[in-house]
């Protein structure tokens, strides 16, 4: 446990290096992406839990717009 901080910062070095620039922005937005999506199922189960059927289909809605991103987006640059 003691070590997964060096370790995530010895992964995120040699992928940074190892990758070109366009890549690397379009991994990172679709990490983004995947965390929104994640951040909003949690939103939704939450104000279900509640009973708040609107917030909760909000929020579902989001989380899926999020998901189709991580899944189909294509980077800018003609990918």
């Amino acid at each position: 446990m003691q070590y997964t901080y060096p370790w995530i910062a010895c992964v995120s070095a040699i992928v940074t290096w190892e990758t070109d620039v366009f890549s690397l922005i379009t991994l990172a937005s679709r990490c983004f992406a995947l965390y929104y999506a994640l951040q909003c199922l949690v939103a939704t189960l939450s104000t279900l839990q509640r009973g708040a059927r609107w917030h909760a289909a909000g929020f579902g809605l989001l989380m899926f717009l999020c998901a189709a991103i991580v899944v189909l987006g294509t980077p800018a640059e003609g990918g």
